[in-house]
């Protein structure tokens, strides 16, 4: 019965450590998300903006 009992605790053990596992994986995924799309986000914004002084320049000379 006592084996039984120490199961219990040793599955309930690894279930924790297993979802805890999933759920950094979760937040590092949601987060390297993030930097992907605000870097994707930033380099097409950041073409258009380095184009307007330029164009001022050109067409004052």
């Amino acid at each position: 019965m006592s084996n039984k009992g120490s199961n219990d605790v040793t599955i309930k053990l690894d279930s924790r450590l297993l979802y805890g596992l999933i759920a950094l994986l979760a937040v590092a995924g949601i987060f390297a998300i993030g930097l992907w799309i605000g870097n994707y986000m930033q380099g097409d914004s950041a073409a258009p903006v380095a184009a307007p002084p330029a164009a001022p320049a050109d067409a004052g000379a």
